[in-house]
């Protein structure tokens, strides 16, 4: 399958992250590209997947990530996709996942299917390298994409992924029978 891994360029940690998701992609036999997140390089409809990262701002999802997921039109509807973003990590607190559970949402309102959980890499300090094990924690992440892709290409079309319920529920922030709000 023809994927793409993009990412906001802000953040080296961001870049280092997508890197090694594209390489777990690579190994499982995926042909990949890196793109930076930048409004003249919104990809075309003929790739297969797209994972989208950024770090998380000061509210949440970047501005630059708003503009780019705006330029994205409804011939990715229906396709498979992911999410990661950078989370600062605060010892003797739990992390609060932020820009990649936003991104995940964004995606599923274009009508993208996201085939994994948000994936949050965790960083030492707001602009300092990942949490020791974190990048291989995403090439991980991307061999699992690859391998989930593999059994997607195996299926007919149209069919919707086993998470996009969960994920739905679990991240919609505007269902008022949503149990699991954010705390």
């Amino acid at each position: 399958m023809k994927t793409a891994v993009i990412y906001l360029p802000k953040r080296d940690s961001c870049r280092l992250a997508a890197e090694h998701i594209m390489d777990g992609l690579r190994d499982e036999g995926h042909d990949t590209v890196l793109l930076k997140m930048d409004p003249a390089n919104v990809p075309d409809h003929t790739f297969d997947f797209i994972a989208l990262g950024c770090h998380t701002g000061a509210w949440g999802l970047p501005m630059a990530a708003r503009r780019f997921l705006r330029l994205m039109d409804s011939t990715w509807e229906d396709k498979p996709c992911a999410s990661f973003g950078t989370e600062v990590y605060a010892p003797g607190t739990r992390p609060r996942p932020q820009s990649a559970k936003m991104m995940v949402e964004a995606l599923m309102t274009k009508g993208l299917r996201p085939i994994l959980p948000p994936f949050h890499i965790l960083l030492c300090d707001r602009s300092g390298p990942p949490v020791n094990g974190e990048l291989q924690r995403a090439y991980h992440f991307g061999r699992q994409a690859g391998v989930i892709l593999k059994g997607l290409g195996r299926r007919a079309p149209g069919k919707v992924s086993f998470l996009r319920k969960t994920l739905r529920s679990r991240y919609s922030p505007g269902d008022p029978t949503n149990k699991r709000k954010a705390s």
